[in-house]
């Protein structure tokens, strides 16, 4: 699991960049990568930590596709949120 975690941490890293780029199908392209991997990971993970890679996710996705208005203060909230992420360990 430790592998596709850091995988998964790494897709994460790449689609807050996409989004700060607003290269919305490589975003897109890349969540559906990361969604796959979720189904993995996921019930490996503890609550808490699961939900912090959720919401980073979302704060990410959301700025580019849904919210646009919003977009700032979703980036900034993607990267805070990133950066607070423990980096997994292989």
């Amino acid at each position: 699991m430790a592998e596709e975690l850091k995988e998964m941490h790494g897709l994460l890293g790449q689609m807050i960049q996409a989004a700060k780029d607003r290269r919305k199908d490589e975003l897109l392209k890349l969540d559906g990568l990361y969604e796959t991997l979720l189904q993995r990971v996921y019930s490996k993970l503890d609550e808490p930590l699961r939900l912090e890679y959720d919401n980073c996710r979302q704060s990410c996705v959301t700025a580019v596709t849904m919210l646009p208005h919003l977009y700032e203060s979703l980036i900034s909230d993607s990267e805070e949120r990133f950066s607070k992420l423990p980096k997994p360990k292989c």
